[in-house]
């Protein structure tokens, strides 16, 4: 999974939808605001639910998908997992997880690539 920039995301999407103007006809467009164009909304809409890096994700609220190796804490301790499509948890070994619960997880950042 890729992570971009929220902000980078909504600009990107102002200078692809140039016919669009805020409801204040500034033509300025800001994360916090709302237009009339009901495809932009929802893409704002989109982007606001992507993840951010170094955010969080409680299991309670999303699942990331099967067999996608993320970073997760259990009580106080960090690792790597990955999740089976049977909402299983197993480490890099193969290995499954018995406990303590994974309460959140967030996706790893992408290496380092000389550009």
């Amino acid at each position: 999974m890729d992570l971009i920039d929220r902000q980078m995301a909504i600009n990107t999407l102002a200078k692809e939808m140039p016919s669009l103007t805020t409801p204040d006809g500034s033509g300025e467009l800001d994360h916090d605001i709302q237009v009339t164009d009901e495809a932009y909304v929802d893409c704002m809409q989109i982007i606001h639910e992507l993840p951010s890096a170094q955010e969080w994700i409680l299991t309670s609220e999303k699942l990331p998908e099967a067999d996608e190796w993320v970073l997760v804490t259990c009580d106080e301790d960090v690792t790597i997992m990955a999740m089976t499509d049977h909402k299983a948890w197993y480490y890099e070994n193969g290995d499954y997880h018995w406990g303590p619960e994974v309460v959140a997880w967030m996706p790893l950042i992408e290496p380092y690539r000389k550009k």
